[in-house]
């Protein structure tokens, strides 16, 4: 039996027309976000904002809640493996929510559903396929 890395293997790896669709994807679904301002507190993964907008957004708040007498409390929590760990169910919820159309709605589900992994250790160490309900696709503009 002849098996080559999932990273290597054509079969598994994203095609160019996948990768094509994806940045068209993107762009419509990164405009349509934009145009709603539905990512106003959102700072990382966007052109001209950075965590720095958010640190000095937070310090103007604290201080003008300082100047009203008021007190401010502030958790901060580590989101970097986030995307790993959402279900594709709350993503399309979500996508619904803010009003993204049926027919983009049904390609989002169409893209995330319908995935499968397998975990390779050696030749003769494979796990079985097992359909993948959240993360994101690696090497995905989404």
């Amino acid at each position: 039996m002849n098996l080559t890395h999932p990273i290597t293997d054509p079969a598994i790896s994203l095609s160019v027309f996948n990768r094509i669709f994806e940045k068209m994807m993107y762009f419509h679904l990164k405009s349509f976000l934009e145009k709603f301002s539905i990512l106003n507190s959102q700072y990382s993964f966007r052109k001209k904002w950075s965590t720095e907008h958010a640190i000095l957004e937070i310090t103007n708040q604290i201080q003008t809640n300082m100047d009203r007498k008021l007190y401010t409390c502030v958790i901060f929590i580590d989101l970097q493996k986030a995307f790993d760990t959402v279900y594709h169910t709350i993503i399309l919820k979500k996508l619904d929510h803010y009003g993204i159309g049926v027919i983009v709605n049904d390609r989002f589900i169409s893209y995330l559903t319908s995935r499968k992994q397998i975990t390779e250790i050696s030749p003769l160490n494979i796990s079985k396929k097992v359909k993948v309900l959240s993360g994101v696709h690696q090497g995905s503009v989404l």
